[in-house]
């Protein structure tokens, strides 16, 4: 069984793998502990603008 996990995001940039900690960088920094929990992550654009960040996880 898996469950599904999605955000919606009002910024259209797909996320980014983190900078180096030394970088002055502001969010995204949850992506890598989510990809690491995930069996799969998705990132749609949305019609309306934005995006829609989805996260597949084991039940």
């Amino acid at each position: 069984m898996t469950l599904m996990i999605t955000v919606i995001a009002g910024a259209a940039a797909v996320p980014q793998q983190p900078l180096p900690a030394h970088a002055i960088r502001h969010g995204g920094f949850g992506r890598p502990m989510v990809t690491g929990l995930a069996r799969a992550t998705a990132v749609t654009s949305r019609a309306s603008g934005g995006k829609t960040v989805s996260a597949f996880l084991a039940r």
